[in-house]
């Protein structure tokens, strides 16, 4: 999704929506990463980290964690820093860390596959009134805009 809010303006308003106010996880997860900046740094991270990963599991099995230690902070860096970069703030998934991981593959999969325009295109019709936190294209609820105008 082309992103025309501020990092700001998403750092204030991105917490708006939790995991309770979608179907299911994998949505809650997906609103967290519309932001087209934020997968590419997780599919890069997971792309570069991913093929050294074998080699840094023999490494440590002969007793080096150096290299398994840089395979798993490049997977997961190039993740929170996109967040920290990007939103201005850590997405509250990390104490869902097996769904997320699932999903975050999910996701690089569908970058890679050309699928992930289809699933955000599906995603954004089922849940509209999210997008504003991404795009200035749509209105803040009037709920949310009453109470922002309310409290300066």
């Amino acid at each position: 999704m082309k992103v025309t809010t501020t990092r700001a303006f998403r750092q204030q308003y991105i917490n708006t929506y939790q995991y309770a106010d979608f179907d299911n996880f994998e949505d809650y997860f997906l609103y967290l990463h519309l932001n087209d900046k934020v997968l590419w740094m997780h599919f890069i991270g997971a792309t570069i980290s991913t093929p050294f990963l074998p080699w840094a599991v023999y490494c440590m099995y002969h007793g080096d964690f150096i290299p398994f230690a840089a395979c798993v902070a490049l997977f997961y860096g190039g993740g929170f820093s996109s967040h920290w970069l990007n939103e201005g703030k850590i997405s509250r998934t990390t104490p869902d860390y097996g769904p997320s991981y699932f999903y975050v593959i999910n996701l690089n999969f569908r970058v890679l596959t050309r699928q992930l325009q289809t699933y955000k295109a599906a995603y954004m019709q089922k849940y509209p009134h999210t997008l504003w936190v991404y795009s200035t294209d749509y209105p803040m609820p009037p709920a949310l805009r009453s109470a922002e105008e309310s409290h300066p």
